[in-house]
């Protein structure tokens, strides 16, 4: 085959491989909303459209009337107006322009005649790295205004021209948009450097026109700083993404969202393996092209390279940029005027048929929604809203019932909640609500004394949970709350003094009606096939779970495991279910199979531990409680176990040490403080063990044990009359305890 045939192979091999990672921008990008975010941006639209932009937070009851910055103003507005307009099923159709527009930027930007063969395998690996990252938010713009600031200031560079000028004028629409728009004069530095760089490095015959570019590129960059101004906020305004920056760095925010953790938490997820694959693709392009490395695109690589590790939800700003930086890098590697640039020709093509194939695979699976089922992930491809993804019966319900008060939500249901109209405890706007009072939010929802007192002071009458949000579901029950509404998505409860004509869920035959209920109203495993993931079956056993309903729970547990067998999530709810039934030997074999899956998981390890120590295997149930313990410290049946081994094995300090934590996190059962008693007369401290003991019985006055433990200690410390004081007490609550009887006489007390 002679030269010209030879390209003509490459050609169309390079246009497959771009076509193909087209389509994989459509199959990743159009999926349905679940966006937790979406609800109180399309709220915010509304007020935009029928107020202005906020100045002072309208919607919530706990930082009302706090200054509310808001950026993504003219993003809220265009989306809410795209809804009222076109609908949902619109909304989410925008992303596929977005998505593929950001990276058609800048691959056409940096392709070449070389390079192009490559592109689609470079683009095929971005995407794969952004998979779970495409939602209706306000970083897509960002997105494609990072990508278009590259490619115009490529263009530039390359040609010269005033195009550039449109940096400032879109520099004014980014930071009305989104709060990233930082990132545009961050650009327009780099470019800055580069042509800096030229002036002082290049041949002097070029010097002059270096010297021109940087010039023109210092007056765009103030003109860009100077437009960050142009905002309803001012210099407030502009400062927002260094408060962003905060979050990511390390805050309570960071401890509890998910998106702001680095990727390398997430090692297990596929997307974040070909994110390590882009990263290798990246260096390995850097090293074969190290000393004529692209000055704006290696330093733009590196900048955002390091936003992507630092927090997840930045992943795409690298992979956005690590496109056009393999592109340069192999269009001007010394290689191809080496032997080596047949093997590079090779590898171009093997790249192009690689391209198409993974592109084709990937998005076969995503449009099948087989890839979302395997990885039990809630994303669905499709448009318009997904199913089961807002509590909007739950709010029906709520509005129906009409209790007054306020409504004590969990995070994804308080965003639909704003969108409905009512005001909540806390929502997504974290930079609204600071972190002390998010901390609050946080300890209201585990805590039953910060429960308490936010009842009182914020006067809440209901609330509203999601069925993943279990142990907040917890919370009101062991507060005396009745649920009073299920379905499949959330449940509700209300404050009892405000139940009125409510019927509650509380009898076995209600609690099976209402899941009964769900059970219509899910599909069955073999009608689901990979339409909806396991964790809507999940879910729902989770919370029957918590309600001690391991029999209405089972089903929905095997249901999940007939889709997915292998899932890794169902060997703890199987040692749940056989934990409710006291059926330790079955936990350890449950939670032994999931370790074998997960084998730092704290929830498996710290159910094997008391597995371990129900069946009396106190020396094996040590390692497993100190290995969860840290993750898992709010479960003070853990830490009375793992005190318990302590003083099995004579480790009297620490058991005593965690006696005392099991107190500190529940404070108000009075079999903590007994056994916190023990350990501290093990260790020789009576006082200690008296002051536990008072408490205990402050706590359970009714409960003879306590003053007959505190008579025997009393009489050890040589104090007869107040040890005869407590016998006596004692035997007031049981008066035909032998024993107490016995301690009495012993004391000289009166028959």
């Amino acid at each position: 085959m002679d030269a010209s045939g030879r390209h003509g192979i490459d050609r169309r091999l390079a246009a497959a491989g771009l076509v193909a990672a087209a389509a994989l921008s459509g199959a990743v990008s159009l999926r349905r909303i679940i966006a937790v975010d979406f609800w109180w941006q399309i709220a915010t639209g509304r007020l935009v459209a029928e107020h202005g932009w906020p100045t002072v937070d309208v919607f919530s009851y706990t930082a009302a009337g706090r200054p509310w910055i808001e950026l993504r103003w003219l993003y809220c507005w265009l989306v809410y107006r795209g809804w009222d307009a076109l609908g949902a099923e619109a909304l989410s159709a925008m992303k596929w322009p977005l998505v593929t527009g950001a990276l058609g930027l800048v691959t056409l930007a940096s392709i070449g005649r070389r390079s192009a063969p490559f592109a689609g395998g470079a683009l095929v690996l971005a995407l794969a790295a952004c998979s779970r990252r495409f939602f209706l938010r306000p970083e897509l713009v960002s997105y494609v205004l990072l990508a278009g600031f590259a490619a115009i200031l490529v263009h530039h560079r390359r040609r010269g021209g005033r195009l550039v000028w449109l940096l400032p004028v879109l520099q004014i629409l980014w930071v009305n948009l989104q709060p990233l728009f930082v990132l545009g004069p961050i650009v327009v530095a780099t470019m800055l450097a580069d042509a800096a760089a030229g002036a002082a490095w290049s041949a002097p015959d070029s010097q002059a026109g270096e010297r021109r570019r940087a010039l023109t590129l210092a007056l765009v960059l103030a003109a860009c700083v100077a437009a960050c101004l142009v905002n309803p906020y001012g210099a407030d305004g502009a400062y927002q993404p260094f408060l962003l920056l905060d979050e990511m760095r390390g805050s309570v925010f960071k401890s509890v969202i998910s998106e702001l953790w680095t990727p390398f938490a997430f090692l297990e997820t596929a997307a974040v393996r070909w994110f390590l694959a882009l990263i290798a693709a990246a260096a390995l392009s850097a090293a074969i092209n190290l000393r004529r490395l692209d000055r704006f695109w290696t330093l733009l690589a590196v900048s955002q390279l390091w936003l992507a590790v630092t927090a997840v939800r930045n992943v795409p700003l690298f992979a956005i940029v690590a496109i056009p930086f393999i592109l340069s890098n192999v269009e001007r590697t010394f290689l191809w005027n080496r032997r080596s640039g047949r093997a590079l020709v090779v590898s171009g093509r093997v790249t192009s048929l690689a391209a198409i194939g993974l592109a084709a695979w990937f998005s076969v699976s995503l449009v099948s929604g087989r890839y979302y089922a395997q990885r039990n992930d809630p994303n669905r491809f499709g448009l318009g809203i997904a199913e089961r993804s807002r509590p909007d019966r739950a709010v029906d319900f709520l509005e129906r019932a009409d209790v007054g008060g306020n409504v004590l939500g969990t995070l994804p249901e308080n965003s639909y909640l704003v969108w409905r109209g009512h005001r909540v405890y806390a929502d997504p706007r974290l930079e609204v609500y600071g972190e002390e009072l998010f901390q609050n939010y946080l300890d209201v929802q585990r805590d039953p004394a910060a429960f308490r007192a936010a009842v009182e002071r914020y006067d809440i009458r209901t609330g509203l949970v999601g069925l993943e949000a279990t142990a907040v579901a917890r919370l009101f029950r062991r507060e005396g709350w009745p649920l009073v509404y299920l379905d499949e998505v959330a449940a509700v409860f209300v404050r009892p003094d405000s139940a009125g004509g409510l019927d509650p869920i509380a009898s076995d035959a209600e609690l099976r009606a209402a899941v009964g209920a769900i059970r219509d109203a899910l599909p069955a495993p073999a009608d689901a096939s990979w339409s909806i993931p396991p964790n809507s079956y999940l879910y729902v056993a989770d919370f029957l779970l918590m309600m001690d309903a391991p029999e209405l729970a089972e089903p929905f547990v095997e249901d999940a495991a007939r889709m997915r067998p292998d899932l890794p999530d169902l060997p703890l709810r199987r040692a749940t279910l056989r934990e409710l039934r006291s059926d330790w030997d079955g936990v350890v074999a449950s939670a032994t199979e999931g370790l074998r899956y997960t084998p730092d998981d704290p929830r498996l390890l710290q159910k094997l531990g008391l597995a371990y120590y129900q069946l009396g295997r106190v020396h094996d149930a040590v390692g497993p409680l100190e290995r969860s313990i840290d993750a898992l410290p709010n479960n003070a049946v853990a830490w009375v176990a793992l005190g318990d081994a302590y003083l099995t094995d004579g480790r009297v300090a620490d058991a005593t040490r965690v006696f005392e934590r099991a107190v500190a996190v529940e404070p108000e059962r009075a079999e903590l403080y007994r056994r916190l008693a023990r350990g501290r007369v093990q260790a020789g401290d009576i006082p200690g063990a008296v002051e536990a003991l008072v408490t205990a019985l402050r706590l359970e006055p009714e409960d003879p044990g306590i003053p007959r433990d505190l008579a025997i200690l009393y009489e050890r410390m040589g104090d007869i009359a107040t040890a005869r004081r407590y016998a006596e007490h004692a035997r007031h609550l049981a008066p035909h305890d032998p024993a107490i009887r016995d301690l009495v006489e012993r004391l000289g007390g009166g028959g």
